[in-house]
């Protein structure tokens, strides 16, 4: 969402073109999320490295977020990372959503998932609110911005730690 609005907020600085156009640029992050898709998830069958395959998303999404805010004088650039978000946006879902089964006994992977979104839920909540605090902290949308890259960055790491039995062959 908030890459949305970030995404669409440069395109009208970027063109001063009509309401149509912004709409079809800001449609290339979500060709290149689709694209992600099928690559990363191809990769990670390929390979059997359900570890890897997540935490290079993570980390991309978070270098391509940054770098977005600081190439914002260059407004291409910064778009051309932006749409290098849309590649990384939900290509480590799809793969993370397959690693509690192969580290959990069948009998608990279903609650294991309960318990991870519930607290993806609970995300949902803190995550917009921490934003919108940092905002209105810092008197800047960029605030939010290295917040949400340092989470980002933070699952990055986190990820690297998953046991040996998530890196496949």
């Amino acid at each position: 969402m908030f890459t949305e609005i970030f995404s669409q907020a440069l395109i009208r600085d970027l063109t001063s073109s009509s309401m149509t156009m912004i709409g079809f640029l800001s449609t290339i992050p979500y060709f290149a999320c689709m694209a992600g898709l099928y690559i990363f998830g191809h990769l990670s069958d390929r390979s059997g490295n359900r570890k890897k395959y997540v935490a290079l998303p993570l980390l991309g999404f978070a270098l391509c977020f940054l770098a977005s805010v600081l190439f914002q004088a260059q407004p291409w650039v910064s778009f051309a990372f932006l749409c290098g978000c849309g590649l990384f946006l939900q290509c480590a879902s799809g793969i993370f959503w397959t690693i509690p089964t192969l580290l959990f006994p069948a009998n608990v992977a279903g609650g294991s998932m309960g318990i991870i979104n519930a607290l993806g839920n609970l995300g949902g909540f803190v995550g917009p609110f921490i934003v919108g605090y940092l905002t209105t902290q810092f008197m800047s949308i960029f605030a939010g911005v290295y917040f949400l890259a340092a989470c980002l960055f933070a699952g990055f790491l986190l990820t690297l730690t998953l046991p040996k039995k998530t890196e496949g062959k």
